[in-house]
């Protein structure tokens, strides 16, 4: 009789704090939905963590408010045998991926204009260093000289500073970056020295927003 009693009360509980995320869920939604009425163009966000620390998490989620239900699209990098590269590449999600390689279904899509969400771009995770290379890398990458599929980890270890620039000279307009967004693990160090080299190169960006612009 007890253990009816507790599980009755567990499922209770369960279903009051489902109720709770839906009820967030919906709020979530409709402060998006008047947020997207003053959004021009859909911007390219940059996704830059150390290795693991949920970059692939983060986009998953984000798109599993957006669709109700969650469905893992993005996945974590993976490693081959020792010295293989990373087998992730630079990968966008357009419009939070709800349109694009990994969209939705007519069915599926929210009711707002989802053509304006922001294209996530997913990278592997870097080194918390901030060398001269990685300024180049990342100021190239925000500028929109690296194209999507680029294997991020290949192209540091085969060039040099100076290489980068000339093996990427090609600018695509629709590459270049408007925001960053730094991924932080809260069971691990902050990455100080990467985030210094990310600033550094934000700073630098004519693109990049200084700072967040709200309608």
């Amino acid at each position: 009789m007890d253990l009816r009693r507790r599980k009755k009360s567990a499922n209770s509980e369960e279903g009051i704090a489902e109720n709770g995320i839906e009820e967030e869920n919906k709020q979530i939604m409709k402060d998006l939905e008047n947020y997207m009425k003053c959004v021009k163009t859909a911007d390219n966000i940059l996704l830059i963590g150390t290795p693991g620390v949920g970059k692939s998490s983060f986009i998953n989620t984000v798109r599993a408010v957006l669709r109700g239900k969650y469905k893992s699209v993005a996945h974590p990098a993976t490693y081959g045998g020792a010295g293989d590269p990373m087998t992730i590449q630079l990968t966008r999600y357009k419009n939070c991926g709800l349109t694009g390689k990994f969209g939705l279904t007519e069915a599926e899509k929210p009711k707002m204009n989802i053509e304006k969400m922001p294209h996530l771009l997913d990278m592997a995770g870097l080194a918390n260093e901030d060398t001269e290379k990685l300024r180049v890398l990342l100021s190239l990458l925000v500028d929109g000289h690296i194209e999507v599929t680029t294997n991020i980890p290949y192209i540091l270890r085969k060039y040099s500073a100076d290489e980068l620039p000339v093996f990427f000279n090609k600018m695509t307009e629709d590459w270049k970056v408007k925001k960053i967004i730094v991924i932080v693990s809260a069971t691990e160090d902050i990455p100080v020295n990467l985030i210094k080299c990310i600033v550094s190169v934000a700073r630098s960006s004519e693109g990049i927003s200084p700072r967040s612009k709200h309608c």
